[in-house]
């Protein structure tokens, strides 16, 4: 049975991550509901699978170029997916997951207004999905399309929001354009989100039994350790080393 380190090693693939929202899945909000998290993690640190063609790369820590820094957001992307996520109000945090950037309503970022943490109001949607985000690498954006409250899933919807990449004598920019807010100049503040930490080493043992006998080699490997420094401090003399050499020779067993 593979362990949970060799699965590990074998990387996530994007569809296997969940959906992430910023507070309870829109349609099961109470009047007890509170939205907004209370950390900032990395959300597609562990996800393996390559950027899809026609995906723009807009990986990484983004900053407004005109304020100092204080408007931040991070995008993270795999496959077509992306995360954007950053501080909202009142100390809380945002997390906006187009879990496929496909143009379709159902996989569109199903989620709530940053500006009204702890209020849960959720974003423009449809009863099939929320809003939905499209690829466009001729423009090299990022499109995100809102739809009324209640449209029908073949409503064209309106643009909502936009995040262009562009090149300013040789600086990348990020040019992102919110209809309540206007256009904000974005410079990149990091490289692409940081690589996942290695993963675990992995078991060599993929069958019944095997698990003993890699736990008597560890055993014995501590043995020798002690004995070792028995003979360096001179308890043992030449008799310990005799033992050692024992333990360290090759196993014969198949």
């Amino acid at each position: 049975m593979l362990t949970f380190g060799l699965i590990a090693a074998l990387g996530i693939d994007v569809d296997t991550i969940p959906r992430w929202n910023s507070g309870p899945y829109p349609g099961v909000v109470t009047p007890s509901s509170t939205c907004g998290l209370t950390s900032w993690p990395l959300f597609l640190a562990q996800c393996t699978t390559p950027l899809a063609p026609g995906a723009v790369d807009l990986r990484g820590l983004w900053s407004d170029a005109h304020t100092g820094g204080t408007h931040v957001q991070r995008i993270e992307q795999c496959g077509d997916r992306a995360t954007i996520s950053g501080p909202g109000v009142n100390g809380f945090y945002f997390v906006h997951d187009f879990v496929h950037a496909d143009g379709s309503w159902v996989n569109g970022a199903d989620d709530y207004s940053p500006s009204a943490f702890p209020n849960c109001v959720t974003l423009p949607r449809t009863p099939n999905g929320g809003v939905r985000g499209i690829w466009n690498d001729t423009s090299g954006c990022l499109y995100m399309n809102a739809a009324p409250t209640a449209a029908a899933l073949s409503t064209p919807g309106i643009l909502a929001a936009s995040r262009c990449l562009q090149s300013n004598a040789g600086i990348e920019e990020l040019h992102f354009i919110n209809i309540g807010f206007g256009l904000d100049l974005m410079l990149r503040r990091d490289s692409n989100p940081p690589a996942p930490p290695p993963a675990p080493r992995a078991s060599l043992c993929l069958i019944d039994g095997c698990e003993e006998e890699e736990a008597g080699r560890v055993a014995a490997r501590v043995i020798i350790g002690v004995v070792l420094g028995m003979v360096v401090l001179g308890g043992l003399g030449a008799g310990a080393v005799v033992v050692v050499r024992k333990a360290l020779a090759p196993s014969t067993k198949a």
